[in-house]
């Protein structure tokens, strides 16, 4: 990360269509180093294609309406310097631990400031899991 940034992650106007279906429509977020983010919704709301669009494996829809899409990670533009701001990124699927109930995003940038905030991180993350796994049963 470049020193003096506050957002590891910044995007602004996220905008993926699949058809006529408007998966993501003007998402705007920021996170700061040693903030953990969740995105949560119903099947469908976009929480996949959101984290698709933020680690770079798909893009953004073009310019609509004089908005362009941009997200800058640990300080990097993903379109223009792509393998410096991938060499921020990790990461996992949801379909590791999917649920009838919804996804847990997860996403975890290799600039977290220590290893206590990682720690709690994946223990809520468990604790999550877990009770989705009770729910379920």
């Amino acid at each position: 990360m470049r020193p003096g940034l506050d957002f590891l992650i910044e995007a602004k106007e996220l905008r993926r269509s699949y058809g006529s279906l408007r998966a993501v429509d003007g998402v705007n977020l920021q996170v700061a180093p040693g903030e953990i983010y969740g995105l949560v919704g119903a099947d469908g709301a976009g929480k996949t294609t959101c984290m698709r669009l933020l680690c770079g494996a798909i893009l953004p829809d073009r310019d609509t309406g004089g908005m362009k899409a941009t997200i800058r990670i640990a300080g990097y533009d993903l379109a223009s310097q792509t393998e410096q701001a991938r060499a921020h990124i990790g990461y996992l699927p949801q379909d590791v631990h999917e649920t009838a109930s919804g996804a847990l995003l997860q996403a975890v940038l290799n600039a977290v400031p220590g290893r206590a905030e990682l720690e709690r991180a994946l223990h809520l993350l468990e604790r999550s899991l877990t009770a989705q796994s009770d729910t379920a049963q």
